[in-house]
C-alpha cells in the first residue's frame, strides 16, 4: 500500500538520484512552529461529528504486501534546443513492516522496493537500478474522533548502473518537523488541509565513472515559511573537496558561497524583487575570492513578476468519489476516493520554480490503488537576463497490480 502521496514514493532519477545536488524532495517533500499530533490548524473538518469506529480504507496489518506497475517519463528542453526525453519502467513492492522508533515516535515501518530500467527516446535501455525505502507512518486520533494518516519521514537508498558501466550509490534520510498528514479519516468530499512545509534531509552519493569515484554529501533544512539552508560537499577522486553553502530567506532573498580556486570561489547575493522605475528587478552581487564585486540588475523572473510569492506551498483536497482512470491499469474503472495534492516551490538561489499535482485514488480495503503525479520545473537565468532557459516535465503513474493481505477483507 503506497501512501496518499507519491512524494516519498521511490522515483528513479528524481529524489533519489539527485538528492545531493538538489536536496529538496517533494513532501518529502515540514519547520512548523507548534507542530503537534493533531490536524493542522487550518484543516477543514474530517467530519464535524464522528460517532462509532472510523472506517479505515487502508490495509495496514504487518506482512500485507502490494505490487505496483511503475511508469515514468521525463522530458527536458533548453530554449532553442531539441527536446530530450527519457522513460522509466519497473515494479514497485510495498510491504507493511513492524513497529520502529523514529523521531521520538513509535511508528510502522512501511517498506518499498522499486526495480527499474531507464530508456532513451528510441526505447534503448540506458540504465537499471533498485531503490529501497522505509517510511515511518501511523494513524493518530484526531480531536473530533476521526483518524489522521501521518508520516514522520523515512530513508531511501539506491544503486544503479548505466550502459557505459558507470554506477551510482545513494542514500538519504528525511525527517519532518512534525506529523505530515497524508489523509483524514473518514474521507469527506471537499475536505482540505495545508501540510507541514518544514523538514531536514541528509544525503550521500558515490558516483563511479571510468574507475574513479566521486563522493557527495549534503544537508538541506527547509522551514515552514519556505526559507532554507543547504550545505553540499563534492569530492572528486584524488581531488580537493569543494563546498557550496546556499540559503534563502523568507522574504525572497538568497545567498550562495562556493569554494575552489580564484576563478570559482565567490559569494553571490540575490535581493528580493524590488520595484525600480515601475518594474520589479533583482539585484545580484557576486564577490569573488579576490577582485572587485560585480553587481547585476536582473529583471524579476519570479511568478507574477512582482514581490516574492509564497516560497513553498503544499495543499490537499478531497475531490470525492470518481472512477480510477484507464492509465492506472488493472484497477481502472473502480470507484475510488480521489485525493489531490498541489505543491509549489521557488528556489531563489538556483533560479527554479516547480509546480506539482499528485492525484491518489483510494479504494476501501485496498488503500491507494493508483498515483498519477505531474511535475513542471522551470529554470531561469537568475544571474543575468532573468529569461527562461529550460523546462522539465516529469510524469509518473503507479498502478496496483496485485496484493497479498494477512487479514481477509470484510465482505
Amino acid at each position: 500500500m503506497t501512501s496518499a502521496t507519491s512524494s516519498t514514493a521511490i522515483t528513479p532519477g528524481g529524489t533519489v538520484g539527485s538528492s545531493v545536488n538538489n536536496a529538496a524532495p517533494r513532501t518529502n517533500e515540514a519547520v512548523a512552529a507548534n507542530a503537534s499530533a493533531t490536524a493542522p490548524a487550518n484543516a477543514s473538518a474530517v467530519a464535524s461529528a464522528v460517532s462509532g469506529p472510523v472506517s479505515n480504507p487502508y490495509p495496514f496489518a504487518q506482512g500485507d504486501s502490494f505490487q505496483y506497475a511503475y511508469a515514468a517519463s521525463r522530458s527536458s528542453e533548453r530554449v532553442g534546443k531539441p527536446l530530450n526525453k527519457t522513460t522509466t519502467s519497473g515494479t514497485l513492492v510495498t510491504t507493511i513492516g513492524g513497529m520502529v522508533s523514529f523521531g521520538g515516535q513509535q511508528l510502522v515501518d512501511v517498506k518499498q522496493v522499486l526495480s527499474y530500467t531507464d530508456a532513451d527516446a528510441s526505447q534503448k535501455t540506458t540504465a537499471a537500478g533498485t531503490t529501497s525505502s522505509d517510511r515511518y507512518e501511523t494513524f493518530a486520533q484526531a480531536g473530533n474522533g476521526g483518524l489522521l494518516y501521518q508520516t514522520y519521514g523515512g530513508a531511501i537508498s539506491g544503486k544503479s548502473s548505466n550502459s557505459a558501466g558507470d554506477s551510482l550509490v545513494s542514500a538519504s534520510t528525511t525527517t519532518y518537523a512534525g506529523p505530515y498528514v497524508l489523509d483524514q479519516l473518514p474521507e469527506a468530499k471537499k475536505a482540505t488541509w495545508n501540510d507541514l512545509l518544514g523538514y531536514t534531509l541528509t544525503a550521500q552519493t558515490q558516483a563511479t565513472a571510468s574507475g574513479l569515484t566521486t563522493t557527495g554529501q549534503s544537508t538541506y533544512t527547509r522551514n515552514a515559511d519556505g526559507s532554507y539552508t543547504r550545505s553540499t560537499t563534492h569530492t572528486p577522486a584524488g581531488g580537493a573537496t569543494l563546498t557550496l553553502a546556499e540559503s534563502q530567506s523568507a522574504g525572497g532573498s538568497g545567498q550562495e558561497q562556493s569554494s575552489g580556486n580564484q576563478a570559482t570561489a565567490a559569494t553571490t547575493t540575490f535581493s528580493a524583487p524590488a520595484q525600480v522605475n515601475g518594474a520589479y528587478v533583482i539585484t545580484v552581487v557576486r564577490t569573488p575570492a579576490s577582485g572587485a564585486a560585480v553587481t547585476t540588475t536582473v529583471p524579476d523572473w519570479f511568478p507574477g513578476n512582482a514581490a516574492a510569492p509564497p516560497l513553498a506551498t503544499d495543499q490537499r483536497i478531497d475531490l470525492g468519489q470518481t472512477a480510477v482512470p484507464a492509465k492506472c491499469g488493472s484497477t481502472a474503472g473502480q470507484n475510488a476516493m480521489k485525493l489531490r495534492e498541489l505543491m509549489t516551490e521557488l528556489d531563489v538561489v538556483r533560479g527554479t520554480y516547480s509546480s506539482e499535482v499528485v492525484d491518489s485514488f483510494v479504494v476501501a480495503g485496498e488503500g491507494v490503488v493508483c498515483i498519477d503525479h505531474q511535475r513542471l520545473t522551470q529554470a531561469y537565468d537568475n544571474r543575468a537576463t532573468g529569461k527562461l532557459v529550460s523546462v522539465e516535465r516529469f510524469n509518473e503513474t503507479i498502478g496496483l497490480s496485485g496484493e497479498t493481505l494477512k487479514q481477509a477483507r470484510a465482505k
